[in-house]
């Protein structure tokens, strides 16, 4: 595990597992459903 300082994300190994639990509208669903082998990281700001 690495702590990225110029995205202030941390960068973890490709081969690290781990669980994710979301809470998204239902329009979303079949989306990541389909493609849950996929990770998609986003800043919604409103």
């Amino acid at each position: 595990m690495i702590w990225s300082k110029d995205s202030g994300m941390l960068v973890l190994n490709p081969d690290t597992q781990f669980l994710v639990i979301i809470r998204v509208p239902t329009v979303f669903v079949p989306d990541i459903l389909t493609y849950q082998q996929y990770l998609y990281l986003a800043k919604v700001a409103t």
